[in-house]
């Protein structure tokens, strides 16, 4: 409720503080819901928004499942703490560099591809230690492991995933088509966090350890591939078929 009020204040200021459009040409105008059709009928950015939605899931899982294992595993507070300073970490030391060094090597597609099968990656290390009776710090380990690899991943497609919804957005209607990917994404959170916790319980009733953290990464991968699919039929912004990535000021 707290930062749903924040929000609705910044929706106020917003108003009554950013400058008003320029007035349309005649006959040019329409309304809103026009552009919402048009952005619902933009087949390649559903299908990306789709194949992306996995990727959501899965970084909120940084505020589900793996605070969960390092409560269960002993890990108290201060291992959760652990949890949210790595990423910050990660994020100011490595991003700019990051993705300067994927936009030199490879395509939008190839880069949030590779980006989205590293966070699959990631949940692995839980899974093999799921069923392992380890001290504190040593099963703590593998939460660690996987919120390292999950950032990472999240840090090499983040910047040419926006960069491609811009491009589909045709550079009009951007506002329009990040507003529609975020409501995806929101529904994406939703459904795998609802999953995720499912998956965790019944991994307790069927002495399942490892059952959530493989539902995960094969959600993970199954996404990469999806999106993998997507670029190499030329859907991802099909004006850059075939390009490398712009410049790491570009990306980002």
């Amino acid at each position: 409720m707290t930062a749903a009020a924040v929000f609705a204040v910044l929706a106020i200021l917003q108003g009554l503080c950013l400058p008003s459009r320029p007035r349309a040409a005649a006959g040019t105008d329409r309304p809103v819901s026009g552009d919402w059709r048009e952005a619902f009928g933009d087949r390649a950015f559903i299908s990306f928004a789709a194949a992306m939605i996995a990727s959501y899931a899965l970084s909120f899982q940084m505020y589900l499942a793996l605070p969960l294992q390092v409560q269960r595993v002993g890990g108290g507070e201060a291992g959760v703490m652990s949890l949210y300073v790595t990423p910050a970490l990660l994020g100011i030391a490595g991003q700019v560099r990051l993705t300067a060094w994927c936009a030199r090597r490879w395509s939008r597609g190839q880069a949030i591809s590779r980006g989205l099968a590293l966070m699959g990656i990631a949940f692995l290390p839980p899974a093999a230690a799921a069923h392992l009776l380890l001290p504190t710090l040593w099963a703590i380990l593998p939460v660690i492991a996987c919120t390292i690899l999950l950032t990472t991943g999240m840090l090499i497609a983040f910047p040419f995933e926006m960069a491609t919804i811009a491009d589909m957005a045709g550079n009009r209607l951007i506002g329009t088509y990040y507003g529609m990917y975020n409501l995806l994404s929101g529904i994406g959170i939703l459904a795998g966090n609802l999953l995720a916790g499912a998956m965790v319980d019944l991994s307790h009733i069927w002495d399942l350890a490892s059952l959530p953290w493989l539902v995960m990464a094969v959600a993970g991968l199954a996404s990469a591939a999806a999106v993998g699919r997507l670029d190499r039929r030329g859907r991802l912004v099909p004006a850059l078929s075939g390009q490398r990535c712009p410049s790491s000021d570009q990306s980002t």
